[in-house]
């Protein structure tokens, strides 16, 4: 991990990601996101990681490990939509949706409290809210924006071999951590809103589930409003 951290990043390799990143009008990079881009290449090379695959015995030189590059969405919620819920009883077309204020991290994480989490189904039938969100600390992109360097190793699709979670992602600037006030968050006590919101996600879920010919799946994503 070390000698990475060492290693310069060739001007190729950042030539063709600043040129990459223009061609989809993403804002230029900034700070030291070199040091972002070594780091997750070197989770790789962790203690856990490595133990992992020694475990499950999977050679090193299997294991790929390549970096997505995005700028962070200064988003209010994040959700996952499962298009079929898997609760039980659940029924043909319903899905369950888990959503969380701030970024994707405390949704995934396993920090205190809990996410709202409701059943949804088509058109016409009120949503159905299981548990209300309770995370008392929520995730925000910092001001003035920031990227994320994601790790996506093959390790996720190697038979046998759990790889999600082993690789790092890192943002150029750390993200913001704050208490989240309930007492204002229309999540919790604005049912017209959040049943808005519960729509839309729904919506989305089917036009994500038909793109991907009918498979129904969990999609993960954030909400700006």
């Amino acid at each position: 991990k070390f000698v990475v951290d060492e290693l310069a990043v060739s001007e190729e390799i950042e030539m063709a990601l600043k040129r990459t990143l223009a061609s989809v009008g993403a804002p230029p990079l900034s700070g030291n996101w070199q040091c972002a881009l070594k780091g997750v290449w070197a989770s790789k090379w962790t203690d856990r990681a490595i133990s992992s695959r020694k475990q499950m015995a999977v050679p090193d030189n299997i294991l790929f490990l390549a970096v997505l590059v995005q700028p962070v969405v200064p988003a209010a919620y994040a959700f996952v939509i499962h298009t079929q819920s898997p609760l039980p009883g659940a029924k043909k077309g319903e899905q369950l949706v888990e959503l969380c204020v701030g970024l994707g991290e405390s949704l995934v994480s396993n920090s205190p409290g809990r996410a709202l989490s409701a059943s949804v189904g088509p058109s016409g039938q009120p949503s159905t809210v299981h548990v209300f969100p309770s995370k008392p600390d929520g995730v925000f992109t910092p001001d003035g924006g920031t990227f994320i360097f994601r790790s996506d190793s093959n390790g996720e699709d190697l038979e046998g071999f759990a790889g999600a979670g082993l690789y790092d992602s890192i943002t150029v600037n750390a993200c913001t951590h704050r208490t989240i006030s309930y007492a204002d968050e229309p999540l919790f006590f604005d049912a017209s809103f959040r049943e808005t919101l519960l729509r839309r996600l729904y919506d989305l879920g089917r036009l994500v589930e038909a793109n991907f010919a009918g498979f129904f799946s969990g999609y993960k994503g954030c909400s700006a409003h």
